[in-house]
């Protein structure tokens, strides 16, 4: 069972609580921040100087006062991690990156390939679904976004479940029959003879791609090479606000991010 109360060395979530807010104020996005709880004052931005020390002891879902706003102290989420990452790139967010892990089929105990890191949301996210002894792979070929990435996962406890390889993947794949590949490229399709060599027989391929000849291009070599059931699409996500008497749908809605392309490998006669 997990602890009730904060302990020094746990990370944590303030989430910015909408009680006092208009109807209109309720529409924007409330703020979160991933605070690591240790016996010190520290200056956070976005809120100011902090004794976290004070925070020790408290429960799960109270709250606190910083100035004139009310934050309720939360246990972080894999979107919490997520959404509260240090950025050098564009992320895949938890919309895209949910339907990746679940059309692979990627669980506990799997070994995932990825590449093109990024800042490592995507990692993060497949970190989390394969845990506790699974093991996801990330090749990279700029040193600056695996610094990040890996700083990143060691904030969300997720490192001992992540391996990074300064590598450029359309060369080669180093492993042998894993159970998924991801691929944030530029070219996925220079990569996709690869993935189909590294994966297991009945391995799920993903491409990410923003446009559409790249996601083109991708469905054409997957088809080539040896994959079944390949899908194109993309995911719109559309929050609604609701309030007496005027429930509507948000003006801000999560529209194209990029195209995904997923397919399971056969073997060819």
């Amino acid at each position: 069972m997990k602890p009730t109360s904060i302990q020094e060395g746990d990370r944590i979530i303030l989430l910015e609580s909408s009680e006092q807010e208009t109807e209109k104020e309720k529409e924007r996005k409330l703020e979160k921040f991933r605070i690591h709880v240790v016996n010190d004052t520290v200056k956070i931005p976005g809120l100011g100087i902090l004794n976290l020390s004070n925070l020790v002891g408290k429960s799960y879902g109270s709250s606190i006062e910083i100035g004139r706003r009310k934050y309720y102290l939360m246990r972080p989420t894999i979107v919490d991690k997520i959404e509260t990452i240090k950025r050098k790139a564009q992320i895949i967010n938890p919309k895209d990156a949910a339907i990746i892990t679940m059309y692979s089929n990627i669980g506990p105990g799997d070994t995932v390939i990825e590449a093109g890191i990024g800042s490592g949301a995507l990692s993060l996210a497949l970190c989390d679904r394969v845990r506790p002894n699974g093991k996801v792979i990330s090749y990279e070929i700029r040193e600056e976004f695996a610094n990040i990435a890996r700083k990143n996962l060691e904030d969300a406890s997720l490192a001992n479940l992540h391996e990074l390889k300064l590598k450029d993947i359309t060369k080669g794949i180093d492993e042998k029959d894993v159970d998924a590949v991801v691929l944030d490229l530029p070219e996925p399709w220079e990569a996709i003879p690869h993935a189909y060599q590294a994966l297991l027989p009945s391995g799920s391929l993903a491409v990410y791609s923003p446009t559409v000849p790249q996601m083109e291009l991708s469905v054409k070599k997957m088809w080539e090479v040896g994959f079944i059931e390949v899908k194109p699409f993309e995911i719109l996500q559309r929050d609604w606000f609701i309030a007496e008497k005027s429930t509507r749908p948000s003006f801000d809605m999560q529209g194209h991010t990029a195209f995904l392309v997923i397919g399971r490998k056969i073997l060819k006669k």
